[in-house]
């Protein structure tokens, strides 16, 4: 894994993206990285060829920094942070970047303040763009809003950290001094306190106007593996973060297929992705953190040469360590077949509420997460974890509407990059529930299917078994013929479960989506004492430790 079983070795993803420069094991070490700064910044001009032809240059040129640590000093060792790293840089290479790439020792908080805070804001021009790739420990301190990151450098302790790593706020100082508009930071370490600043968005990307408007926008993103006290994985030979990452640049992201990723696109492949996969795989919760400021884009071309995913190693299958021996470079390219396995994107939106039972209109939560989880392993489908809808509702302004407009609907769809959309109703009228669905094309608004279950409150589970199935049934008509046909589940026994349960249930997950961790596993001891066997609750509350 990518961290110990601490929850400080999880920490810094915003921080690790800019340990990507760090290197001073001494003077002539860093002398020489110095030197190498100077010519660094590839001169090829990156363009976009638009729908008329008309080349648009998208930046003048293009910086990146990786690094990776795997022999720490003073904490847990690493086996596969320096093979992402030199990954992630063979691939931005095809992307026309000028790669400086740095890995252990030459890693040391020194040479990360000499190059990043010094040498390299006099050589970034404004219509630049800078990347920053990290893969290694991270650790955060504190809580909530108070929380700080920190990326740790190969001579880092996790006791003082202040005084041997490098703090977000520290980066960001940094950062403020370059003149380059579009700013990325990418780290596969898990970290809390990402916060660098609010997210805007009121562009339509659908037009060539599009992106000549969003390469003039400022922008800086940030983009890590999971949040503090999650583990990052590993996967196929990566870690379970950058294995979706290289697939999403490639072309995986690209929602809309005009050749362009955006980092929306990114964050909305790689989110649910991830997080999917580490439930699925190692029982485990990890869920990438994304946070943006400004209006602009940070922009990737997908027509350009693969880079193929890491050979598979003895961990590449589910192990849960790092191995070391299969620091190999990138030759092979992506093959076609590959690449026309790209799933489907869905969204699960919150249902329209219908009565006058006010704590009914808690299932709007508790009923996405359940059809979320019921359809999460389900082939050529990738569904849009409920964290992230909470983000773009929060950010809309729409987390606490009980009810969708269809328009509302579509633009919250394209803002978490899904492809179909998922949208109903929970009616509750005299002692009887129904429960209706429609799954949605987000462009073109045509329905692919609609479905209806009705019953008592008390057959809540077989409600949402049968909504389940129908949904499971409509994305299985628009996904990729080159993904196997889903296989329906064998259905569950029928059980009554009460109202107060299906309620705590709900209320647990909007305490955990405001932060209150602690109110979230009490609401679940509720609702578990009433009902031990109900398995959404059970699973929740294992999660939350």
């Amino acid at each position: 894994m990518r961290s110990v079983t601490l929850a400080w070795a999880c920490a810094a993803f915003l921080a690790g993206a800019a340990l990507f420069m760090g290197a001073t094991v001494g003077a002539g070490e860093l002398a020489a990285q110095t030197r190498a700064a100077e010519s660094f910044g590839a001169d090829e001009p990156v363009k976009y060829e638009a729908d008329n032809g008309d080349p648009l240059v998208l930046y003048r040129k293009s910086w990146a920094v990786v690094i990776g640590i795997d022999a720490y000093h003073h904490i847990p060792q690493l086996g596969g942070a320096v093979r992402d790293a030199t990954r992630v840089g063979e691939y931005l290479k095809t992307q026309g970047f000028d790669v400086l790439t740095l890995t252990n020792d030459k890693a040391t908080r020194g040479a990360i303040t000499e190059l990043i805070g010094d040498k390299l804001p006099s050589k970034v021009g404004p219509d630049d763009r800078v990347l920053i790739f990290f893969a290694g420990h991270g650790l955060s301190r504190g809580e909530g809003d108070t929380a700080m990151g920190y990326l740790m450098p190969v001579e880092g302790k996790r006791d003082s950290p202040a005084s041997t790593a490098i703090s977000m706020a520290e980066l960001q100082r940094w950062f403020a001094q370059y003149k380059a508009k579009h700013i990325l930071y990418v780290a596969d370490a898990c970290y809390s306190g990402l916060s660098i600043g609010t997210r805007s968005v009121g562009l339509s990307p659908e037009t060539k106007a599009y992106v000549r408007e969003v390469i003039k926008r400022p922008v800086r993103v940030a983009l890590v593996a999971g949040n503090s006290g999650q583990e990052a994985h590993e996967y196929q030979g990566h870690g379970l973060f950058t294995y979706f990452l290289l697939q999403g640049l490639q072309g995986g992201a690209d929602a809309n297929k005009d050749g362009l990723v955006t980092t929306d696109e990114l964050a909305a492949f790689v989110k649910p992705a991830v997080a999917q996969t580490a439930t699925q795989q190692f029982r485990a919760l990890q869920h990438p953190q994304f946070a943006r400021m400004g209006e602009g884009e940070f922009l990737f071309l997908t027509n350009h040469t693969r880079v193929a995913p890491a050979p598979a190693g003895p961990a590449a299958s589910g192990g849960s360590t790092r191995s070391a021996s299969t620091d190999r470079p990138i030759s092979e390219p992506k093959t076609a077949v590959a690449a026309a396995k790209q799933p489907i994107r869905a969204a699960i939106l919150y249902f329209d509420y219908e009565g006058k039972i006010e704590d009914l209109m808690q299932l709007r939560k508790g009923l996405a997460q359940m059809l979320i989880t019921d359809l999460s392993g389900q082939p050529g489908v990738q569904l849009v974890e409920r964290e992230r809808l909470e983000e773009v509702l929060k950010e809309q302004n729409l987390q606490k509407s009980n009810k969708f407009e269809a328009a509302t609907a579509a633009k919250v769809g394209k803002l978490l990059g899904a492809q179909y959309l998922v949208v109903g109703r929970i009616i509750d009228f005299m002692g009887k529930l129904s429960l209706e669905t429609r799954v949605l094309h987000v462009e073109t608004g045509a329905v692919v299917k609609t479905g209806r279950a009705q019953g008592k409150l008390e057959d809540f589970l077989q409600l949402e078994e049968t909504l389940a199935n129908v949904m499971r049934e409509g994305l299985d008509t628009v996904r990729s013929p080159a993904f196997p046909a889903a296989a329906k589940p064998a259905a569950r026994a029928p059980r009554p479960v009460q109202r107060e349960v299906i309620v705590a249930y709900s209320l647990a997950l909007d305490a955990r989506d405001r932060g209150d961790v602690s109110e979230a596993k009490k609401l679940l001891d509720k609702a578990l004492i009433i009902d031990p066997l109900f398995a959404p609750a059970k699973d929740a509350r294992a999660r939350l430790g």
